[in-house]
Formats: structure tokens, sequence, C-alpha cells
């Protein structure tokens, strides 16, 4: 599905098998898994797990699996639609930086800011206009702003930034970005 054109998002089934307790694991995750590390951010991604028992009642289990895939299927359909809302919505650079001050709970007055913080929100500013697809135009480009900052270019090095964007607070600004986008304009 694509949010605007040329920006697809995708669902995926991850199918886990643990050979040695007899069970599957059905998670629905958006990320894409090729190894184990991807394997458990897609664990820890999805917001539908489903273990399916080897036993008597494998055929009810199952037919559950399917039916809370279509859930997840309806639902995802369903935030593709406030995503694209989100790519609709026009956006000022007052409302990009009223965006980025509630993001980082900080207040008008640039004294009580600290000098990193600053830096961040300029950076994430850029980024909502200069950012990959990026124009400044939409709070779409506000999220992406985010969610570019601290996918690639927060932290210390590649791997705490790559764990902290899956598991730690890179993960919680990029779902408060979100959130703060859907409360500004009500959706």
């Amino acid at each position: 599905l694509e949010v605007v054109k040329n920006d697809k998002v995708k669902n995926y089934l991850l199918h886990v098998v643990n050979n040695q307790v007899g069970s599957v694991g059905n998670y629905v995750t958006s990320v894409r898994t090729v190894c184990e590390n991807t394997m458990r951010a897609g664990i820890a991604a999805s917001n539908r797990k489903m273990r399916v028992w080897h036993g008597k009642d494998v055929t009810a289990n199952v037919k559950l699996a399917c039916e809370i895939i279509d859930v997840e299927t309806q639902e995802f359909a369903a935030t593709i639609e406030q995503w694209q809302k989100l790519a609709k919505a026009t956006l000022c650079k007052a409302d990009l930086e009223k965006f980025v001050k509630r993001l980082f709970d900080v207040s008008d007055d640039a004294s009580e800011v600290s000098t990193k913080k600053l830096n961040q929100i300029e950076k994430i500013v850029s980024l909502a206009f200069t950012g990959k697809g990026n124009n400044g135009s939409t709070f779409w480009d506000a999220v992406n702003g985010v969610t570019e900052y601290f996918s690639h270019n927060a932290g210390h090095n590649a791997s705490t930034r790559l764990e902290s964007t899956w598991f730690g607070n890179n993960a919680k600004m990029i779902q408060s970005a979100f959130d703060i986008a859907f409360d500004m304009l009500a959706i």
C-alpha cells in the first residue's frame, strides 16, 4: 500500500516454528525478517501474536489464526488511511515547530532548553523539509523527519541506534511523533 506516491508500506506475516516445544508462532509485523535479529524485532514490533500448538485443537487454532490475520489486515488498511490523512494535511513552519517542541516537551523559551535538544529540534525541522521524500509541507513530512532523525542520525553508533529504534527510546519518540500529529489534527 502507498501512503503517498512512491512511499510504500508493507505488512508481513512472520511464521516461527519451535520444533522443541511443538508450537508455531505467527506475528503480523511491519519488520521484514532476514535474520534472527530482525526476527526478534518483528516479534517485538508485532501487535498481533498468535501461537498454534500441535495437538487435537490445531484445526480450530489455525482457523482462529486466519480470523486474526483478517482483522489485522483491516486494521493495517485503516492505519494507512490515517497516514494518508497526515500526508494530505498541510503544515506551516509554525505548526512544525510546535509539533517538534511537543515531541521534546520543551517550552517556547529557548534559554530553558539544552543545546543538545535545540540541535535535535533544528535537525528534525531540517529533515522535515529536506529528508528523503520530504518537502516540509505536510504532517507526514514532519513525522518522517522525526523517523529519519531517530533511525538514521540519533545515537552514538549504528548498533545502539538500531537497538533503540526497535526497542528503546527512539521507538518511543517515533510513536510519540505519530500520536502528536494525530492529536494536532484531531484524527
